[in-house]
C-alpha cells in the first residue's frame, strides 16, 4: 500500500515541528511505515533519552494507552521489562479492552433499568 506524500510529510512534521514532547509523542499513533524510514533513528533516540525522565515525573499525557503505542525497540531495555516486554499490552489489544470495558457498562446500565422497571 502506497501513502501519499502528504500523509508522510504530515507525520514527520508532527516530530520535527513540535518542541513539547507531549505533542512529539504522537508520532507513535500514525503509522510507522509513514515516518519511519525517514526520522526513526531521531525518533528511537528522542523517546530513549526522555523515557527515565517520563517514568520519574510521570506526565499527564504518559498514560498507559499512549504507552501502549510505543513499540518495544524505542523503549529503553531496562524500562521494558517492567512492562512486560514483548508480552505487554499493544494498541490493538489496549483499544480493544476499552471496547470491552464499554460494553460491560452498557450491559450492566441495561440489567439496572430492566431491574427498576
Amino acid at each position: 500500500m502506497e501513502h501519499g506524500v502528504g500523509e508522510v510529510v504530515g507525520a514527520n512534521a508532527l516530530f520535527l515541528e513540535n518542541e513539547e514532547d507531549n505533542e512529539k509523542i504522537g508520532i507513535f499513533a500514525k503509522n510507522r511505515l509513514l515516518w519511519k524510514s525517514d526520522i526513526g533513528a531521531e525518533v528511537m533516540e528522542w523517546t530513549r533519552a526522555h523515557w527515565a525522565e517520563w517514568t520519574r515525573e510521570r506526565p499527564k499525557w504518559f498514560t498507559p494507552l499512549v504507552i501502549a503505542t510505543v513499540p518495544d525497540e524505542y523503549i529503553p531495555a531496562e524500562f521494558l521489562g517492567g512492562l512486560g516486554g514483548a508480552k505487554r499490552q499493544r494498541w490493538g489489544s489496549a483499544v480493544e479492552s476499552v471496547r470491552e470495558s464499554l460494553r460491560r457498562m452498557s450491559l450492566e446500565e441495561e440489567e439496572e433499568e430492566a431491574d427498576v422497571t
